[in-house]
């Protein structure tokens, strides 16, 4: 049985800005050290999406090709307890203090394929805490609700997916209070799945299931 790997949101972050563009919505109150990190809290948060994406996408390809297809699950509960050296936790100009990071995550995610149309709908709800070892003054929280609906082909699991998404989150300070700001960011896109053998060799369409 081939080991299969699709690439699908990977592909989204490089093509949404420039093809169909990102939208972002307002943001609420927050210092500038705050929004920096927030940046870096999204590009690290976009790679584990498309990981996350890529790992399901590969399950999918192995389901196809078992003789008694698998029932897709429609719920999911996933924790991730990541560790991170971080050179300038309070992202200063110059002179910052070195700190060891543990960011810590909880998601409830829920989605299913629509048969009626074409479309795939999903959910995620997130929390996660961030905490420095010898600077607790620079941990933060953050709670987050995510909504996504995407085209699919039926006859093709690789065809181009355009996309819809709308995210709110909300920052805190440690422990989940106070409030410090609220992020409202919408966005429009295309996914663009690539499927390869275990010798990295492309492989034939197939029918979505």
């Amino acid at each position: 049985m081939l080991m299969t790997v699709r690439i699908t949101l990977a592909t989204a972050i490089l093509l949404t800005p420039g093809l169909l563009g990102a939208v972002p919505g307002a943001v609420a109150a927050g210092p500038a050290d705050r929004a920096a990190r927030d940046g870096q809290s999204d590009r690290i948060q976009a790679l584990e999406d498309a990981i996350e994406a890529a790992q399901d996408a590969a399950q999918e390809r192995r389901a196809v090709d078992q003789a008694a297809p698998s029932v897709p699950r429609e719920f999911n509960f996933r924790v991730d307890a990541p560790l991170y050296f971080n050179s300038n936790p309070k992202e200063v100009q110059s002179g910052g203090h070195t700190a060891l990071e543990g960011d810590p995550e909880l998601e409830l995610g829920w989605g299913r394929s629509l048969t009626s149309v074409p479309l795939k709908v999903s959910v995620k709800l997130r929390a996660d805490t961030d905490r420095f070892a010898n600077l607790p003054e620079a941990g933060e929280d953050q709670f987050s609700g995510t909504f996504k609906a995407s085209y699919y082909n039926p006859p093709n699991d690789q065809a181009w997916a355009p996309f819809i998404s709308c995210k709110g989150s909300a920052g805190y300070e440690a422990t989940f209070s106070p409030w410090a700001e609220t992020k409202n960011d919408f966005a429009l896109g295309l996914d663009k799945p690539f499927n390869f053998d275990d010798g990295f060799h492309p492989l034939p369409v197939s029918d979505e299931r």
